[in-house]
């Protein structure tokens, strides 16, 4: 955001570019980037608030319901179900009001849980989610992965996990997450190849270590890899294939940094990265954003009308 207006940029080091470059400027408004899925669904959020859900490269865009606004948003994903035909959801995380007289207001932090489904193109207010009093996780892009948003929690240096066919949710550790060496690391939360994963950055800031959680229902991590860093005094923002890492730069640029042979791609960006960053990967080809709702409720109304 600069002087209150939102900015977005996509960067991509693919040079075969038979399309024209992606923005958001085909949406009535400037908006904040929400969440971002691997079929090419975005949600996005005015300041007004409204919130669009759209496809950056066929330029289709459709309003939906606004979710309880009065009430502070924390965190939010999105995840498809299924793509054809379109299928999503969307998963917000508010600040409830203040309850004193709440008998377990000292023992847990409660977080409001709403669920957007496009199959009945409507809010759902879902049970509180209790945390450990004084815990909460990031405001950063949720990681989708197993059918699950995820998010670290700022306090325990844990993982939230939402699990939205289920709707419900868990806690689990960081893979060193016990262990006095994992104090004072930078830690970041990725997907790699499908799989929920980690970046961990070291005190002395030479090294990076890639953990990959290679059995997820057991909860059973992987370190893969351990990278050399300490040319770059910059931090991993998100993966961009297996061999691949984006690197978040001061100012207006970004590295693609190849870890496995070393190469680096420097990209400009229009505007300064100061908030989220978001993986974006896309088909060319129309859907329906609204999930074949519209025609189904019009269906519906004719029918009663008979």
């Amino acid at each position: 955001m600069e002087s209150n207006i939102f900015y977005s940029s996509f960067v991509s080091i693919d040079t075969w570019k038979p399309y024209p470059e992606l923005s958001l400027n085909f949406l009535p408004d400037r908006v904040e980037i929400q969440a971002s899925t691997n079929q090419g669904i975005m949600l996005c959020q005015t300041l007004h608030p409204r919130y669009y859900v759209c496809k950056p490269t066929t330029k289709q865009w459709q309003k939906i319901p606004n979710p309880k606004t009065r009430y502070h948003t924390l965190a939010t994903g999105m995840i498809v179900i299924r793509s054809n035909p379109l299928h999503y959801k969307i998963a917000r995380f508010s600040q409830p009001r203040f309850r004193c007289h709440d008998k377990e207001f000292y023992r847990y932090y409660r977080v409001r849980c709403e669920l957007f489904d496009s199959k009945t193109w409507a809010w759902k207010q879902l049970d509180e989610v209790k945390l450990p009093n004084h815990e909460s996780f990031s405001h950063k892009p949720a990681v989708s992965v197993s059918g699950s948003l995820h998010w670290l929690t700022w306090v325990k240096n844990s993982i939230f996990a939402f699990h939205v066919n289920k709707e419900s949710y868990s806690m689990f550790s960081l893979p060193l997450s016990d262990s006095e060496d994992n104090k004072g690391k930078d830690i970041e939360l990725v997907e790699y190849m499908g799989k929920l994963a980690i970046t961990c950055i070291g005190k002395d800031e030479s090294s990076m270590e890639l953990w990959v959680m290679e059995n997820y229902g057991k909860t059973e991590w992987n370190k893969r890899y351990k990278i050399n860093i300490e040319p770059f005094s910059t931090r991993p923002a998100a993966f961009y294939n297996a061999d691949i890492v984006l690197m978040k730069e001061h100012d207006y640029w970004v590295k693609f940094f190849n870890f496995k042979n070393g190469s680096i791609d420097r990209l400009s960006l229009e505007n300064t990265l100061n908030r989220g960053c978001f993986r974006f990967q896309s088909d060319f080809e129309a859907s329906d954003l609204t999930g074949g709702f519209a025609l189904k409720h019009l269906q519906g109304e004719r029918g009663r009308s008979k």
